[in-house]
């Protein structure tokens, strides 16, 4: 897929996998926001909410913790999110 398949804008979920090193996925969010205008916003483990100081650096970060609501909610307000099912621990 590439990146000129992305919508500029309404809803759009990326599901892509999990790895021990996945900065990759930070590459491909700086490119989409690049290429499209659209600042992706990050499903992630609950564990970065519940590190003080790590919390406040997570949420500035565009992440979210990642449960249905949330899902939800972003993509009702037409936004792009991205999740790598499996988190850490499919990771390690």
């Amino acid at each position: 897929m590439g990146l000129d398949n992305i919508p500029k804008d309404g809803p759009v979920l990326l599901v892509l996998n999990h790895s021990l090193a996945s900065y990759d996925v930070l590459l491909l969010a700086t490119e989409i926001q690049k290429q499209t205008g659209r600042k992706p916003k990050f499903l992630v483990d609950h564990l970065f909410f519940e590190v003080p100081g790590i919390s406040e650096l997570a949420t500035q970060a565009g992440l979210v913790e990642g449960t249905r609501d949330n899902a939800r909610k972003i993509l009702n307000d037409g936004e792009l999110v991205i999740v790598l099912p499996g988190g850490m621990k499919e990771a390690l």
